[in-house]
């Protein structure tokens, strides 16, 4: 599709949220693995595993949580530096593993007790700056940062041809994949208007928001195929968007903001993220419950946030001391009529 189609579109689609004023509360409980709380956590599925990586005098280590009970993930002979970064409803776990001497970044994935540390791909090397994901059916897909052409993205170790979004030399990013292997992302270029992206694999359909100046963050699809994201438009005015195919609906935060980045897009129509708010040199996380936005939790500006939901509303939250220091992470609830 092209970008000029929407004009027409977005007049009637585009829709303004309120900020919530119900009483919702949001429940943490920090994270403690191997009795180690410099914990990165990474993804959680809907059958309540999370995963991540810890930090102790020993290392590194992967670990998965399922029905609160930790399984240490060991890195496999000839390997170290586990990082769990996604797990599907098999519990097929995916991340990233350093093997070989010297060590070389690859992806390792673990499934039913079962290791193999070169799963998912025969060229280039998974980049760990950028997303990996694997969906409920094992379809995986990673991005590579490969030699002055920009990012590629890789769907079960085939490369995808990005020509059809953006020229040779622009960047590409797969930020999200669904059940039925459709991805999203974003791409960029230094000559070419910021975009949202969406296909199968061989042919891709893009789309931009209303007045897109720059895009924040990524973009995350669901199994209906809605899309949500955040982008700054040509006045400077940060938003949330939800994409169906036909039009945007687009959020904004309470306060002034710089950006609005979308971490977590669920099949109950719900998205979180965080904003940062530069009169106080804070960044907050938002829900937004499908018709409007609650903020809870506030962080330094000095800190990296992440974050994972999943369809019964658990949110996993990871925060990382951009100064040094320890990680944490949190399981958190949230409680209330604006869930």
């Amino acid at each position: 599709m092209l970008i000029g189609m929407w004009r027409a579109a977005f007049l009637c689609a585009m829709v303004a949220l309120p900020i919530s004023a119900a009483p919702t509360q949001f429940v943490f409980k920090q994270l403690v693995v191997g009795g180690s709380s410099d914990v990165q956590v990474a993804a959680i599925n809907n059958k309540i595993q999370y995963v991540g990586s810890y930090l102790d005098n020993n290392g590194s280590h992967g670990f998965m949580f399922s029905g609160g009970v930790p399984t240490l993930l060991a890195p496999g002979p000839g390997c170290s530096g586990v990082m769990p970064a996604a797990v599907n409803v098999r519990t097929t776990i995916l991340g990233f593993v350093a093997c070989g001497n010297p060590p070389e970044p690859g992806l390792f994935d673990w499934w039913r007790g079962v290791y193999n540390p070169n799963c998912c791909f025969a060229l280039g090397q998974p980049n760990p700056d950028y997303h990996v994901g694997i969906n409920a059916t094992g379809v995986v897909f990673f991005n590579t940062a490969s030699l002055g052409s920009g990012n590629n993205g890789w769907l079960l170790g085939t490369p995808l041809n990005f020509a059809s979004i953006y020229p040779p030399g622009s960047n590409a990013e797969i930020c999200s994949i669904n059940s039925g292997g459709i991805v999203a992302g974003v791409a960029t270029g230094s000559d070419v208007p910021p975009i949202f992206f969406q296909g199968p694999g061989a042919t891709f359909t893009t789309f931009a928001p209303p007045a897109v100046a720059s895009i924040s963050g990524c973009a995350f699809i669901n199994d209906a195929g809605g899309i949500a994201g955040g982008y700054v438009d040509k006045t400077g005015t940060p938003h949330g968007f939800v994409y169906d195919g036909s039009g945007f609906v687009l959020f904004g935060m309470p306060v002034t903001a710089t950006s609005v980045t979308v971490d977590a897009y669920n099949n109950k129509g719900r998205a979180v993220g965080s904003y940062f708010d530069p009169a106080k040199q804070m960044w907050y996380l938002f829900w937004y419950n499908g018709a409007s936005v609650t903020v809870f939790g506030h962080f330094m500006a000095r800190s990296q946030l992440s974050l994972a939901l999943n369809d019964s509303g658990i949110l996993m939250l990871a925060v990382r001391n951009l100064d040094g220091g320890q990680s944490r992470s949190y399981r958190v609830l949230c409680v209330g009529v604006g869930c």
